[in-house]
């Protein structure tokens, strides 16, 4: 362990020491060395959501770094303001807890497994432990052999979907629990509509890479010089989700039903999209802005922007588009979902307020 290190270690310990002891405690993970993206903005509201929806004088709530990943007191581009904590230290604070939650997100499940064989984590009962693993991408969950690691220092386990698509049936297959539904949100306050006359020419491109990005991208250039392309501007969170609300086009090369089509789309925007089963519901592929593929969308691109380049259509299209959103995305959809996900299924006392 480095100083750096240490010393953070020390300021953690310093700020659990004085934080009184709760009967039970969620702990939220996310990995020793920052990075942004959707998923991790969605893991610190789930932190925020959760304090305000449990009753604090019973359970208390942390943010922490991954088992075996290096200290860290907070990120900087999102989760202002949260202290970040050691997960042996909260454990050792709270190992005679009612109840120990851990919410783990999909891709994190491999570090969380290797408490297996850890001594610290096995002292605890297994039925005081709740693990719910948080599927935010069907694309990286793990297989079911390791979700059942997971059953080896834990009796109650749910697993959650991000998306309304794979809580069917036959994504849960081997699993030995179903998919419910839990909305990942990741916009503290209110969000305002900017219309169309307010918004800049500008398409706003997605961080992912995909082989023909630079294809499509081209043919925007070629065919539409007047939009200036910004793709992922490097800023912070706050000023990024002003700058998305002022853009008319958002063009996302992941997943498709991800937070460029949320948030485009609650602040009066348009984003186009491909079409991908696993995360779509059928009722987006009659949406004009969401592409069978990424050919079709190479194809259409142009004239699809020059068509509802107009204040009426434009306007039109984007609330078709909300109206669905609104369906499976909102923060007050994460909170009522958190509630059956904390006091049905797990049995945490929920807030009076």
């Amino acid at each position: 362990m480095n100083l750096k290190s240490k010393v953070i270690r020390i300021i953690q310990e310093i700020i659990l020491f004085f934080s009184s002891t709760k009967k039970n405690v969620v702990i939220i993970f996310v990995p020793g060395k920052e990075f942004f993206s959707g998923g991790i903005l969605s893991l610190f509201y789930l932190f925020k959501a959760t304090k305000k929806i449990l009753n604090k004088d019973s359970t208390a709530c942390y943010v922490c770094t991954l088992p075996y990943h290096p200290n860290i007191l907070h990120y900087t581009n999102s989760g202002k303001g949260i202290t970040i904590f050691n997960y042996f230290s909260v454990l050792r604070k709270y190992r005679n807890a009612n109840k120990i939650m851990l919410q783990v997100g999909e891709s994190f499940v491999w570090d969380v497994a290797k408490l297996v064989n850890d001594s610290r984590q096995t002292a605890i009962e297994t039925s005081k432990v709740h693990i719910n693993v948080l599927n935010l991408n069907m694309d990286f969950m793990p297989p079911p052999i390791e979700i059942d690691k997971l059953r080896r220092f834990s009796t109650s386990l749910t697993i959650t979907a991000a998306h309304v698509k794979y809580t069917e049936k036959s994504f849960s297959v081997g699993y030995g629990t179903e998919f419910t539904h839990l909305c990942p949100w990741f916009v503290e306050g209110e969000i305002v509509s900017v219309p169309f006359d307010k918004k800049k020419n500008i398409l706003l491109v997605s961080h992912d890479p995909h082989e023909k990005r630079e294809a499509i991208l081209n043919e925007v250039r070629t065919n539409l010089p007047d939009i200036e392309i910004v793709e992922m501007p490097n800023m912070k969170f706050e000023d990024y989700l002003k700058f998305q609300s002022e853009v008319k086009w958002t063009l996302t090369f992941g997943e498709g039903l991800d937070g460029y089509l949320v948030h485009s789309s609650f602040t009066g925007g348009v984003c186009l999209a491909v079409n991908n089963s696993t995360f779509f519901t059928e009722e987006f592929a009659e949406l004009p802005n969401i592409f069978e593929s990424f050919d079709m969308l190479q194809r259409n691109m142009v004239s699809f922007i020059k068509n509802y380049s107009n204040p009426a259509d434009y306007t039109q299209l984007n609330n078709i588009c909300l109206n669905i959103i609104k369906k499976y995305y909102s923060p007050e959809l994460t909170a009522s979902q958190l509630k059956i996900l904390y006091h049905d299924k797990h049995g945490f006392e929920l807030s009076s307020n």
